[in-house]
Order: C-alpha cells, then structure tokens, then sequence
C-alpha cells in the first residue's frame, strides 16, 4: 500500500509539473507580424536593432569567418562591416551609448567597437567563455552569458565583472543560456539547442516566462543550425533569427 501511495503521489507531482510547464508556454504569447527573407545567411551570434540609426546589427561565429554586418531590407542581405580576427570566434553583441561590444567564444577577447564606424577601439580580456551580452539600460550594466546558468553583470567602461547571479526557473538550474536581449525590464535568451527563449527576471535571476517557437522553426528548411537571435525593436516588438536561417521573424512576445 505504501509503495501505491508513493507512486500515486510521484504520478501527480509528474502531472502538476507537466501542467506548470504547458501554463508558461502560452501560444497566445507569441504573435508574428512578419517574416523576411534572408538572401546571405549567417552563422548569428550576436543580433542588436540600433532604435538611432534604425540599423539592424549582427555578429557572426566560425572560426575566419567571423563578422559585423548590417541588414539591408531594401536588398534582403547581410552587409559586412568588418571581420573579426581569424584566431576569433564571433559571439554576442550590445550596445552601450556610443559603444557596441562584440566578444568571443573562447578567444577571452571583447572588442569595443565605434558604433558608427564599427571600428575597433579596444580589445579587453575576461575569464571563461562568451556567449551572448546585451545592455540594461535600466541600471547600466552589461550583461552576459558563458553557457551555464550564470548571468553575468559587468562594468560597460572596462567589462569588469561586478557580479553573477545563477538562472532558475522552478528552483531548478536553466543553463545552456546563449544570445541575450534586454527589454522592458527583462533579460531574454535563447536556450542553446531548443527552440525556447526564456524571460528572465534579472534582480532574481527567475525564469518568469518562456516562449516556444517550435512552429516557426518548422516552417524552414531542416538544413540550418538552432535558434539564436532576439533583436528588441520597441515595446513587445522583437526580430528573431537564428544560425544559418534563411529568414528573420518580425514578432510580439507578450
């Protein structure tokens, strides 16, 4: 009877998990405006609209063949502005007033880039690998991911690290957090390998919500990489894209 009970007992905390889980996937959280087509695919890692110049950035990975490009929508392809070093390869990108930092997977090397000549003006070190960054313009931090549960916070005058705080989402671990986009408050990222991209309270490090993008993804052709890209626009406004995609999403995440 004992052993009944325990079952009886795990079966319904599998159950009301399950249910949690399908509660903070709501479809209805996900509108898509529209799809553009990319002629030039890259391997994005890092992906920045500048609401200045109305420019959409992105940096890309692969070892020499890493780069900084612009979107050109009139011609529906990546321009490259620059391309990082061959021993480099590209990851995230932030804006932060008139700089824009590129880092690297495990190079351990941050550019500091002009944000209008896209020049670089200084490389800093750090420890670990990088992943994704992104800017709050809340509190003037960067903030930035290595693949594990960890966000960390760090100073955008010399990309010192102030703090770090692990990623949870029902007491559990989130890891595997790659590129990375502040708005309204919030951190988004995209979770390597899956189609999810979670929203991250970043006082708490709490997974507040998260969004599935399973049926956009299945509209493309199999021949690409994974999801990776969040490009906030204005309000609930994003572009989302992902590695070696054919298209960029124009979407609402409520």
């Amino acid at each position: 009877m004992k052993k009944i009970i325990l079952l009886g007992l795990a079966f319904v905390a599998l159950i009301s998990g399950l249910f949690w889980f399908v509660s903070q996937v709501n479809q209805d959280d996900l509108v898509l405006k529209e799809t553009i087509t990319v002629q030039n695919p890259q391997f994005t890692q890092g992906f920045v609209w500048d609401n200045k110049t109305n420019q959409l950035l992105l940096g890309s990975g692969l070892y020499g063949q890493s780069v900084l490009a612009t979107f050109q929508f009139d011609q529906k392809t990546w321009q490259i502005k620059d391309h990082l070093p061959s021993h480099a390869f590209g990851e995230g990108l932030a804006l932060a007033g008139d700089d824009l930092w590129q880092i690297t997977w495990k190079e351990q090397e941050a550019y500091r880039r002009d944000k209008e000549t896209f020049d670089i003006k200084e490389t800093v070190s750090y420890e670990g690998e990088g992943w994704g960054i992104t800017y709050s313009s809340d509190d003037s931090h960067l903030i930035m991911s290595d693949g594990t549960n960890q966000l960390q916070f760090r100073d955008p005058k010399d990309f010192s690290l102030l703090k770090s705080i692990p990623v949870t989402e029902k007491n559990k671990a989130v890891t595997n957090i790659n590129e990375l986009e502040y708005a309204n408050g919030f951190v988004y990222a995209n979770i390597w390998q899956t189609n999810f991209i979670v929203k991250i309270d970043p006082n708490s490090g709490k997974v507040v919500k998260r969004y599935d993008l399973t049926d956009l993804v299945e509209t493309i052709s199999a021949d690409v990489d994974v999801l990776n890209g969040i490009a906030h626009v204005e309000d609930d406004m994003f572009y989302i894209t992902g590695k070696m995609y054919p298209v960029i999403w124009k979407v609402e995440l409520h």
